[in-house]
């Protein structure tokens, strides 16, 4: 699928998230859709599966931001077993945005 694409399905994913009330699914699905608005989209770039897979995203800040509110997350979530596959989730996203920021 194209950058857009990508783009187009993550929102749409955070939209139901948001009306659903789950707003953990739409915060990472918002943070997907800013890695792939802000990362680069030049040939050199786009040659992988994924385009976020070198440093350089657009506001760094709000890739800090979202990282340190998965790591929150993370440890919210350590605490209930019966979340694992969330604590997988918010360790893989922030592992992605601080290393694309």
């Amino acid at each position: 699928l194209s950058p857009a694409s990508w783009l187009t399905l993550f929102l749409v994913l955070a939209t139901c998230a948001l009306v659903r009330r789950r707003y953990d699914i739409a915060v990472a699905s918002a943070a997907m859709a800013y890695m792939l608005a802000a990362a680069q989209h030049d040939a050199h770039h786009m040659s992988g599966p994924w385009v976020v897979h070198t440093p350089g995203l657009a506001l760094p800040a709000v890739a800090c931001v979202l990282a340190g509110y998965f790591v929150l997350y993370a440890l919210w979530t350590v605490r209930q077993p019966a979340r694992t596959p969330r604590l997988v989730m918010a360790l893989g996203m922030s592992y992605m945005l601080v290393m694309a920021a």
